[in-house]
């Protein structure tokens, strides 16, 4: 079903503890879709250099920048890295676990330190699995 989005603009939404939304991700979900996503949002800083996740490791949060800049780097087996992208306040890191995934090939590292908020696997798990229209 197709619906009229409205995409709000930086600051007209907060999370639980006050702290201002400027992802734009967070600011076009539908007002009922953000609802059930607010009390679930941590708000942490994020510094400059600061890994969220490594290819190793199973993928635990999925987290939505206000401000900064994170770097997906691919390492190859050589040692050598290669970068795949960026993320900035238009996007989100750990996007994997949207699809299900628990594992991504790529780290993801801060590179402009900045703000945001993270949302843990499970609670995003819970999320998904309570929109009607999300397949």
């Amino acid at each position: 079903m197709l619906r009229n989005v409205l995409i709000l603009q930086s600051g007209e939404r907060t999370s639980v503890i006050g702290k201002a939304v400027s992802n734009k991700i967070l600011l076009s979900v539908p007002d009922d879709e953000y609802r059930t996503f607010r009390p679930n949002l941590e708000y942490p800083n994020l510094p400059s250099h600061f890994t969220l996740h490594e290819p190793s490791e199973r993928l635990e949060c999925v987290y939505f920048l206000n401000g900064g800049l994170i770097s997906l780097i691919v390492p190859m087996q050589d040692g050598k890295t290669v970068a795949a992208g960026v993320v900035g306040n238009e996007g989100a890191a750990g996007v994997p676990i949207v699809a299900g995934l628990r594992r991504s090939p790529v780290r993801e590292i801060v590179q402009i330190s900045g703000d945001g908020f993270r949302l843990k696997s499970v609670a995003m798990h819970n999320i998904l699995k309570s929109i009607p229209d999300f397949t």
